[in-house]
């Protein structure tokens, strides 16, 4: 294909198959969050205290030398927080561990911006059910992955998650076909299957969801000045694909696409798309 822009339509069934996610690695010793998809995971820096020993000290001095005192032997042997050490925690460490979890969990809040992907957790088996009760994400998975991982299983560590995010993004495109039909049968506004209309909506990151037909093709291109989708018959050297173009937009915008098959289309239109909020007229 020769155009203007990319043709990335085809590209897109690799990011649905799995979307992104996040895997939060879970230590008394260091909190990690890595970023994930398909083929790569890669970490988010924390800007935050991340060990028990820096929050709780943070928090307070004073309680926190309390409970290191007559620790030291048990904290060099260790080789880490001297608070905790074993698969067992009595109620008071666990109190200790809570409010390191709830500090996590407070900056954790502030720091993601799309609250809507997956969370894994990762980390040791006894301690996961902790950060569990202090966790507030929303969509915290059900399923952990547990063990102690360093920089050289990051790989299987990935793949570990991927397995476990995979049923979940499979699940939200059905969930999407059949939101999108109801919206139709209620003939609701936040439904739209006209193709200049998706378009002007996807520039302007009104599009929550669309689903875009694989092998077709839709030339036009879009006016930015005036707002309007002019439609052509056929490619020329200032044409796009309107269907790639809707469809980048949309996951520039934090949407998520869908390119299937135009049998696998819900709707009868161009395309289908779910708006976050209606067009203004």
């Amino acid at each position: 294909m020769i155009s203007k822009s990319f043709h990335t339509k085809p590209l897109v069934p690799l990011l649905n198959r799995i979307g992104k996610f996040y895997v939060l690695f879970v230590s008394l010793n260091k909190i990690r969050l890595f970023q994930g998809m398909a083929d790569s995971m890669s970490e988010i820096r924390l800007r935050f205290p991340t060990s028990m020993d820096q929050v709780l000290w943070a928090d307070d001095p004073e309680k926190y030398l309390n409970l290191h005192s007559g620790s030291t032997n048990a904290n060099k042997s260790s080789g880490g927080t001297a608070i905790f050490h074993g698969q067992d925690p009595s109620e008071d460490e666990k109190k200790n561990i809570r409010r390191f979890f709830r500090s996590i969990n407070k900056e954790l809040d502030k720091l993601l911006e799309d609250k809507n992907l997956p969370m894994i957790l990762a980390g040791v088996e006894h301690i996961l059910p902790i950060y569990r009760e202090a966790c507030t994400y929303d969509n915290l998975l059900e399923d952990s992955i547990f063990g102690s991982f360093d920089e050289e299983d990051l790989k299987s560590l990935h793949e570990s998650a991927r397995q476990i995010a995979a049923p979940i993004f499979e699940k939200n495109q059905k969930k999407a076909f059949q939101k999108f039909e109801e919206l139709t049968g209620q003939g609701n506004a936040l439904a739209v299957s006209d193709l200049a209309t998706a378009v002007k909506a996807a520039r302007f990151g009104q599009v929550e969801t669309m689903f875009v037909p694989l092998d077709e093709q839709r030339w036009g291109r879009y006016d930015a000045e005036t707002n309007n989708v002019i439609l052509e018959s056929e490619g020329k050297p200032e044409t796009e694909d309107l269907f790639d173009l809707a469809s980048a937009e949309t996951i520039l915008n934090s949407g998520q696409v869908f390119s299937v098959a135009r049998n696998q289309l819900p709707g009868k239109g161009d395309l289908a798309a779910i708006l976050r909020f209606p067009m203004n007229v």
